[in-house]
């Protein structure tokens, strides 16, 4: 057995949020609530982007798909049967490569967006939306970000808006992850977001 060992680099987040003593004290205890939620969301927002594009450079994650030896599919898409068509090939692609399956199926929302609107030539949806609609490659919801929004070839697909949508020569082209999420990893402290108040003046 070959082992190497792997440098897993420790990354923090910070941000603050500057609040006046007049909206601490009118706004009560709301006020820190939806500040800290505010700064919580950015954090998630930064390590999902690590997840995705760290470089694995000193203060980085090893992204995704920064990773190198992953498959690649590459696909100029014109319509929404080309893009299931795209995504097809990637799940055989790992079923061949890796012997097991992909469980879950990363796209921005717009690209879901345009898969739950794409026709075939007979004008029949490839994504159902609603009940009843008949052969069909997947099926799902419209109003929904950054959670299972359907499934597409019985696939979990997910969105996430931090997703490229400015790659290509025309620097107008997306890209769609299909993933076996057992082979990622991220470790995180228990207590990953912590608040601290500090009363002062802004320096």
């Amino acid at each position: 057995m070959a082992i190497t060992d792997l440098t897993v680099p420790v990354i923090s987040f910070t941000g603050r949020g500057v609040l006046s003593r007049q909206a601490v004290e009118r706004g009560g205890v709301d006020i820190d609530r939806i500040t800290f939620q505010d700064l919580a969301a950015d954090a998630a927002r930064l390590v999902d982007q690590q997840a995705l594009y760290g470089t694995g450079a000193s203060g980085q994650a090893l992204g995704a798909i920064t990773t190198s030896g992953i498959i690649t599919i590459t696909q100029t898409a014109t319509t929404g049967l080309d893009t299931i068509k795209a995504i097809a090939n990637a799940i055989q692609s790992i079923n061949t490569q890796r012997l097991l399956p992909p469980d879950v199926i990363v796209m921005h929302p717009r690209r879901w967006g345009a898969l739950t609107i794409a026709v075939d030539s007979s004008n029949r949806p490839l994504v159902a939306v609603e009940a009843g609609q008949l052969n069909v490659f997947g099926q799902g919801e419209m109003a929904a970000v950054q959670t299972t929004v359907g499934t597409i070839g019985g696939v979990p697909v997910v969105t996430d808006p931090n997703l490229r949508t400015n790659l290509g020569v025309g620097t107008n082209q997306d890209e769609i992850l299909v993933i076996r999420r057992g082979d990622l990893y991220l470790w995180e402290q228990p207590d990953t977001v912590r608040q601290f108040v500090f009363e002062q003046p802004v320096g």
